[in-house]
């Protein structure tokens, strides 16, 4: 990403961010070396300021509306919209049973997830919302569309983001959409990391 788009960023950041109702902001994060990285590294631009992560967006309040993602240098530049919505009490409420369910979780977590446990994950989403369409071996094509076991990490996370946020308007698009608006980076991940091991040799 050039020093000219970075600027942009940081002034479209500064601009969402404090729009009339204060209710969209833009973070980024450019030069990650893999895709998992991302959610761990604090985001770049007006509200996250170098010092948020997804995860404290989230608890903040913020949902994640849109994510784009290029390629440079082979190195990823990610792109976060982030929302929130007129808060009411009750929204209030179940945002923070959400956060504190999410704590306790990550707290009985002592380490992380296994390769195995990841791909045992993934093996689970895709045999239930995906092997119906694109196979158990993923390897069947959706009208004109490659075989899943044919993408590239980056062209299979850019793309389930289109239909997660409803940004793709392909033939199959809202199936999609469907099958993919409440999974989250990781389960992304998961699913591409269980779809590697179905490729033939």
């Amino acid at each position: 990403m050039t020093k000219q788009n970075s600027s942009k960023l940081i002034l479209l950041s500064g601009i969402l961010s404090t729009s009339l109702y204060a209710e969209t902001t833009l973070c980024y994060k450019e030069n990650v070396s893999s895709i998992s990285q991302i959610q761990t590294l604090k985001l770049d631009g007006a509200y996250c300021d170098g010092k948020k992560t997804i995860a404290d967006m989230k608890t903040d309040l913020w949902e994640v509306s849109d994510i784009k993602t290029t390629m440079t240098n082979d190195k990823y530049n990610f792109v976060y919209i982030f929302k929130k919505d007129t808060i009411t009490e009750d929204m209030i409420e179940n945002k923070i049973n959400k956060v504190l369910l999410s704590k306790e979780i990550v707290k009985k977590e002592d380490k992380p997830l296994t390769k195995k446990e990841k791909l045992s994950l993934g093996k689970n989403i895709y045999t239930k919302d995906c092997s119906s369409c694109h196979g158990v071996e993923a390897n069947q094509r959706i009208f004109n569309s490659d075989k899943l076991t044919n993408l590239p990490e980056y062209t299979f996370f850019q793309k389930m983001n289109e239909y997660r946020f409803g940004t793709d308007s392909s033939l199959n698009a809202s199936r999609m959409n469907e099958a993919s608006k409440f999974l989250e980076n990781t389960d992304i991940e998961n699913i591409y990391e269980y779809i590697q091991t179905l490729k033939k040799n």
